[in-house]
């Protein structure tokens, strides 16, 4: 994994135990590999520790993140992701 990654929010699931209601979808192009990662919340903050503490570090840095464009895929995602890695 590391090139060309997608990343989506699926939502409107039933809310499991933990409190889990959204589940985070990253998918490498190349290797079409899937990584599926349940969440409480779509909070920009969130998800980018997400990405970094699961997929980025044992993956390496993308060079290209695709995403729909949906509130939480936007600007604050890529802004407290910089914050995080001291970018």
């Amino acid at each position: 994994m590391a090139h060309h990654i997608s990343i989506d929010i699926m939502e409107q699931f039933s809310i499991t135990k933990r409190q889990k209601q959204f589940l985070l979808v990253i998918v490498d192009y190349f290797t079409r590999l899937v990584e599926l990662f349940p969440l409480q919340t779509t909070m920009a903050d969130i998800i980018a520790n997400v990405n970094i503490d699961e997929v980025f570090c044992r993956y390496g840095m993308p060079t290209f993140i695709l995403s729909n464009n949906g509130p939480e895929c936007i600007a604050d995602l890529f802004t407290e992701t910089r914050k995080a890695l001291c970018i």
